[in-house]
C-alpha cells in the first residue's frame, strides 16, 4: 500500500502594521517602505518594468544569538553607504539572477542634494531620509511558517518566511531615529508614485543577499490577493 504525504506551509494573519512602521533586514541602508535593507527589487506592471537597487555590503562580521528569544539579536558594526547601483529593465517577470548581469548605473550620494534619474517610464529618487526609533520591527525566529502582514488603511500587505517583531523597545527616546536613503519610484506619465496608497499593480521584494548573488531572505510588499 503506498501512503501520500502532504505537507503544508501555515500561513500566520496575526498583527497588522500601519504605513509609518519600518522592517529592518538586519543589513543596509536603503529604505523603500515599509523595508530598510541593501537590496531591493521593484517589478512594475505599468509600465512594465524592473529596478533592481542596492549598495554593497555595509555591515562588519558578526554574529546572531542562539537563544530562540525574540527579536533576534546581532552584533556587528555597520558603516555608511557611499554609491548605489542600479540595474533596470524593460520587464516585470525577470528574475533577480539576471536583471544582476545586466549592467548598472551607479550614483555617488550626497546629503546635500537627492538623486533623480530616468529609466524607461520611470523616475528614479534617492534622498536623505530619517526613520524613528519607536516605529521599527525587525526579523523574529523562523517557525515554519509563512506571515502575512497587512498595512493599515491601504491595500498592501508584507509576505515573510519569518516573523516580525517590535522593536521599539530598543529606543526608549521615542525621538530617536535612523539616518538612511530613501528610495522613490515615480510613474513619468501620471507623475503618481508607487507607495503603499498606489492602486497600480507593483512589488517591491527586500532580500538579504550572500555571495554570488544567493538570496537568503526575502519579504516583499504586495497588493492583496
Amino acid at each position: 500500500m503506498h501512503v501520500g504525504l502532504w505537507f503544508t506551509t501555515y500561513v500566520c494573519r496575526a498583527m497588522k502594521l500601519s504605513s509609518k512602521d519600518w522592517i529592518y533586514l538586519w543589513e543596509g541602508r536603503l529604505y523603500a517602505p515599509p523595508f530598510v535593507t541593501r537590496c531591493l527589487l521593484y517589478k512594475i506592471n505599468d509600465p512594465k518594468s524592473s529596478l533592481l537597487v542596492h549598495h554593497i555590503p555595509n555591515v562588519s562580521p558578526g554574529s546572531y544569538s542562539d537563544s530562540n528569544v525574540e527579536p533576534m539579536k546581532f552584533t556587528a558594526t555597520e558603516n555608511e553607504v557611499d554609491d548605489v547601483y542600479v540595474h533596470f529593465a524593460l520587464s516585470n517577470t525577470i528574475s533577480l539572477k539576471d536583471i544582476v548581469n545586466i549592467s548598472p548605473t551607479r550614483f555617488k550620494l550626497s546629503k546635500s542634494a537627492p538623486i533623480r534619474q530616468s529609466f524607461g517610464g520611470l523616475s528614479l529618487e534617492i534622498q536623505k531620509w530619517q526613520l524613528g526609533g519607536n516605529e521599527m520591527f525587525g526579523i523574529g525566529v523562523p517557525n515554519g511558517s509563512n506571515h502575512e502582514y497587512r498595512i493599515e488603511n491601504t491595500p498592501f500587505q508584507v509576505q515573510s518566511p519569518v516573523p516580525i517583531v517590535g522593536l521599539s523597545q530598543n529606543f526608549p527616546n521615542a525621538d530617536a531615529f535612523c539616518q538612511l536613503w530613501k528610495i522613490s519610484i515615480v510613474n513619468l506619465a501620471d507623475n503618481k508614485a508607487y507607495d503603499v496608497n498606489c492602486q497600480k499593480n507593483w512589488s517591491v521584494t527586500a532580500f538579504r543577499i550572500k555571495n554570488s548573488w544567493q538570496p537568503i531572505l526575502s519579504l516583499q510588499l504586495e497588493h492583496f490577493k
